[in-house]
């Protein structure tokens, strides 16, 4: 067994969800880990000694809690310090992709440099305070900091220029700009902002509501969100067909869960129905959501991988002319080892890609926050990186997006400030086609002191965020 041990600081108190804390190898899988808190000190505890990155939750000024990552880092007596070992990470991504963008033609930005060279003198400092902890953690946290605003600076430019370009090299390109309506039809208070911020609007199909009696069907309220979609002239992306959330999927249903053939069954005749009703109405199928944790079913990779090539063949018998998707959850790979899978988000998804399958994207679900089945809030530069791997699929990307607040500040501000920091940077992908909230409207039992992820409150009123969904439409959106 390998051990690593990580200084944190000389306080009782661990650092902030330092359950999450992951210990990935080179390809991103997450080794089985024990983690232990011995103050001052994590300890890590591994069946192997292989080399790899840490990451953890760490607070930031600028970003409030965020998963940032060690460099590659190798088992030894001498304790890590934490803190220093996130900033040497987070600081040689930043001056990595300088390089990278640099060989690509890209003109930095003015300000960067100097905040690198700062960046550069705290770690240094922060690395010879070997005997000062409190002092070297102090500079480590600076150093941080500025390596993290200049990943702000450098993705902000980035976006700028690559979105640009973009424009000018594929002008017609339609973009998917919008959100999911969940069960919501917009009132009188909503609708304006939703339609001026939305080209295209998501419509689910709970099976838990249209089939909550087994063979006995409610279109009813479907049919009513399509028509008012319809009705104003937007897109419909529709799905997902079935999301395998436990809170999605109707309850009679568990009852097969081991019993794969009459499961596998029920599903397909699910998706005939659906296909059959409304082809020549949507203009993009969601075939299934979080089809690569299945956290509703306890299945293995070999039937969620032989599960979903089941439900993109059913949609293509009936349509072979609409594009179909398949949305993966957990993009970064977070719930790898909750779910018992073997294979990473991106493998599963190749795998179906390449089986010829029908398959025409590749829908992300990145619910951001720290819940079980939440992706880990990161910097623009870790979904720019991750959105860089998906390129490889050569395949379209819809990116479906909900972010929690991590900071102190208004939550519905952090909401905004987030979608305008993020938001042109995901788009600056060539490979990204769609982003679209995933949830439009915040629970209506919500507490009044509370704020959710929603585009509008629980009344109806509309959030900041809108007015960020409104300028990415109206400079990218087609």
């Amino acid at each position: 067994m390998g051990r690593l041990r990580f200084y944190v600081a000389a306080e009782p108190n661990p650092p902030p969800y330092w359950e999450k804390i992951q210990f990935l190898n080179s390809d991103g899988l997450p080794f089985r880990t024990r983690i232990k808190w011995e103050s001052p000190y994590l300890l890590v505890d591994r069946a192997d000694t292989e080399s790899g990155l840490l990451t953890a939750i760490w607070p930031s000024a600028q970003h409030g809690l965020i998963a940032v990552s060690t460099g590659t880092i190798m088992e030894r007596d001498t304790p890590y310090v934490l803190v220093r070992e996130l900033a040497r990470g987070t600081l040689n991504r930043l001056r990595n992709q300088v390089a990278l963008w640099q060989l690509a033609g890209m003109q930095m930005p003015e300000e960067l440099a100097p905040l690198q060279k700062a960046a550069v003198q705290w770690l240094s400092k922060s690395a010879t305070s070997n005997l000062d902890f409190e002092g070297g953690n102090r500079y480590a946290q600076l150093c941080l900091e500025l390596a993290l605003q200049g990943i702000s600076v450098l993705c902000g430019s980035y976006s700028q220029q690559a979105l640009a370009a973009r424009q000018r090299q594929n002008s017609k390109a339609p973009i998917l700009i919008g959100t999911q309506l969940q069960d919501v039809i917009p009132d009188n208070n909503s609708a304006v902002p939703i339609l001026e911020a939305a080209n295209t609007l998501g419509i689910a199909f709970p099976w838990k509501r249209i089939e909550a009696e087994e063979g006995q069907y409610n279109w009813s309220h479907t049919d009513k969100q399509l028509a008012w979609a319809q009705a104003h002239g937007t897109r419909v992306c529709a799905g997902p067909l079935i999301d395998w959330h436990s809170e999605s999927i109707p309850d009679w249903l568990v009852l097969w869960d081991d019993d794969y053939e009459n499961l596998l069954s029920m599903t397909t005749d699910y998706i005939k129905r659906v296909v059959t009703r409304y082809k020549g109405r949507v203009q993009v199928w969601n075939a299934a959501a979080k089809i690569n944790t299945t956290p509703a079913l306890q299945l293995n990779d070999d039937k969620r991988l032989h599960l979903a090539g089941r439900i993109l063949q059913t949609v293509r018998e009936i349509d072979n002319q609409t594009p179909v998707i398949m949305t993966i959850d957990q993009p970064a790979g977070e719930g790898l080892s909750d779910h018992g899978g073997e294979l990473t988000p991106w493998q599963f998804a190749d795998t179906l890609a390449r089986a010829d399958l029908g398959l025409t994207g590749i829908g992300l679900e990145y619910r951001i926050g720290f819940n079980p089945g939440e992706a880990l809030p990161r910097d623009p530069l870790a979904f720019c990186q991750q959105l860089d791997t998906w390129t490889n699929l050569n395949i379209p990307v819809i990116l479906f997006l909900q972010a929690a607040p991590t900071g102190s500040t208004s939550a519905v501000q952090q909401q905004r400030a987030w979608l305008a920091d993020y938001g042109p940077t995901l788009l600056s992908k060539p490979t990204v086609q769609g982003l679209l909230w995933n949830r439009l409207s915040d629970p209506p039992n919500l507490p009044t002191e509370e704020n959710g992820t929603g585009l509008v409150s629980a009344d109806g009123q509309p959030k900041p965020i809108l007015t960020v969904l409104r300028e990415l439409k109206t400079k990218y959106g087609v």
